[in-house]
Parts: C-alpha cells; sequence; structure tokens
C-alpha cells in the first residue's frame, strides 16, 4: 500500500520535511517512489507539484494526517472531519475502608481461587491462612505452607529440604599461644 508522507530532513532544531511517496512499511529515511513537494514548518511554506499528488491520490496513496491536512488547504482533497474524543470527568468514587476484609481482594471480586491474586497480597493471604503441618511418612519430608507460600508454589507442596537455620556470626579461630 502506497502512502504519501513526510521524510524529515534539515538541522537539529531547525526541522524541514520531505513529502514522499513511498510502500507503507518503509522506513521514511528509505528507499521513496517520488518526491512530491517540501515543506518548511517555521515558516510554513508548502511547496508541492499538485499534478502530480493527484496523480498518485487517484492511485490509492493515503496521505497522513499531517500531508492530508496540508493537501485540504491547497484544495486537493476535502478536509478530515474533527475527531470527536470525549474527556472523561472523574466522579465521586466512594472510598474504601482500609480494613477491608481479604475477601475483597481482586481475585475474589472476580470469583477467582486464591492462587490467582497477584503480589504481595496473594502471599500474605495464603501464609497468614496457612497452618504449618510437619509429616514424617518419608524420612525428612516437610509439608509446610508458610515455608512455600512466597516462593510461588502451592501451599501444601512438598519439598525434601529441611529448613536451615539463618546465619548468625562466623566462629572465631583461636589463636595459638607461644
Amino acid at each position: 500500500m502506497l502512502s504519501i508522507r513526510f521524510s524529515r530532513t534539515g538541522k537539529k532544531h531547525q526541522p524541514y520535511f520531505r513529502i514522499l511517496v513511498q510502500e507503507k512499511l518503509r522506513d521514511p529515511q528509505g528507499k521513496f517512489i517520488e518526491i512530491i513537494g517540501n515543506y518548511n514548518p517555521r515558516t510554513k511554506e508548502l511547496s508541492i507539484k499538485e499534478d502530480r499528488a493527484k496523480y498518485w491520490l487517484e492511485v490509492g496513496a493515503k496521505p497522513s494526517d499531517t500531508v492530508h491536512r496540508l493537501l485540504a488547504k491547497k484544495n486537493l482533497v476535502e478536509p478530515l472531519a474533527p475527531k470527536k474524543f470525549s474527556i472523561k470527568k472523574k466522579g465521586k468514587e466512594e472510598k474504601k475502608p482500609a480494613s477491608l476484609p481479604d475477601e475483597t481482594l481482586s481475585g475474589a471480586k472476580a470469583g477467582l481461587p486464591d492462587e490467582t491474586l497477584s503480589g504481595a497480597k496473594a502471599g500474605a493471604k495464603a501464609s497468614a491462612s496457612a497452618e504449618a503441618t510437619v509429616d514424617k511418612p518419608a524420612g525428612k519430608e516437610l509439608t509446610s505452607a508458610k515455608a512455600t507460600a512466597g516462593k510461588g508454589e502451592k501451599p501444601g507442596a512438598k519439598t525434601t529440604e529441611p529448613k536451615k537455620p539463618p546465619k548468625s556470626e562466623k566462629p572465631k579461630k583461636e589463636e595459638k599461644k607461644e
């Protein structure tokens, strides 16, 4: 599909645009089919080959919004209808009390199970509601919901490693007395 659009030239802080006809998916600074005009936004000077612009529009080239606006000033195309948009005003939202029960979290509102809750809220809820249980049917296996709640695993998953105590101070080496 062909498009009629700008390709920026000019120095830094001194923009100057070529009006090109090229494939829509190409880079604006890449290969082009034809240069049909120039535009200087600082002086608002527009020079365009009107006969070539009409030809490419008849062939099916689509101008960009800005080029379309400039072509409309030269009466080559009909002006675009103004875009309709509305600004959404923030209504008065009900303030939620700070001490809501955990059932009002986003996953519970949608009727989703607790595993779908995101972030620290899910980990906090899972660790608060789960109780640590220790089963020793097959050696040193632990079943602890608290140990696995914050790691992204399901509560009640079996782990083969027992909990290690936190590292405290390193033992000091005894100095030999001579």
